[in-house]
This record gives C-alpha cells, sequence and structure tokens, in this order.
C-alpha cells in the first residue's frame, strides 16, 4: 500500500522568494518541472521532487487551508540548527516526548510550518 509521502504541493503568489527560500534555508535545489500550462517550481532533495510550489497570482486565503504543517525526515541536529541561526531565519526546538526524536519547527516566507524530524534526542 503506501511506502511514503512523495511530495506537498504549495500554492504561493511568491514564487521566487518560495524558491529562494527553500534554497538557501533547506538546501534543496530546484530541478526539472514538467511544462505545466501554470507557473510552478520543483525542490529537489537526493534526486526526488519533494515539494512543488505553484504559482497564483490571487492573494492567499489562509483559513481556507487545512494541512497544520509537512514534516521531513532530516539529518545532522547540530549542524542543522547551526545553519538556521546564520540565516537568520526563526526555529524552535521540540524534544518528543517518550520517543527518540527530536523536531525543529519553522515557517516558510508564506507561513507554511514545516517540521524537520530528527532520529535522536538533542538539546
Amino acid at each position: 500500500m503506501i511506502r511514503k509521502l512523495d511530495h506537498v504541493n504549495i500554492r504561493t503568489n511568491r514564487l521566487q522568494e518560495m524558491v529562494e527560500f527553500y534554497s538557501r534555508v533547506l538546501n534543496l535545489t530546484e530541478g526539472p518541472r514538467p511544462n505545466f500550462a501554470f507557473d510552478g517550481a520543483w525542490l529537489y532533495c537526493d534526486g526526488e521532487a519533494i515539494i512543488h510550489l505553484v504559482h497564483v497570482s490571487e492573494p492567499l486565503v489562509h483559513d481556507r487551508v487545512q494541512l497544520e504543517h509537512f514534516a521531513l525526515k532530516s539529518k545532522d541536529f547540530y549542524k542543522t540548527r547551526e545553519h538556521l541561526t546564520k540565516e537568520g531565519v526563526e526555529y524552535k526546538v521540540t524534544p518528543v516526548p517518550g520517543y527518540e526524536l527530536t523536531q525543529i519547527h519553522l515557517t516558510d516566507v508564506d507561513g507554511n510550518h514545516i517540521e524537520l524530524n530528527f532520529d535522536g534526542c538533542f538539546s
């Protein structure tokens, strides 16, 4: 049946800012994308397009989206935290009670909540 999450599709009216954010902050790489009839960008991690951005011209209506966050399996907790601090990105570290899991929570330029999951307990 289901093996893993394939990608997240995000609508934005600030396409270039979003591409820059995901490239700079999460080290994703913009890559090939089908020639759709609408503008957008696909951002890759280890050869897989995990973030699909779709450009929309109308203002975003934040109260109509029901997705609270999306999570990305991550590595190198201390290096990631150092990178986010260096880039001036606000974030919150949350250990998950009862699990060997630590999360970093941040938001992109449109206010989408991103959860980075790290195996292990870190402070």
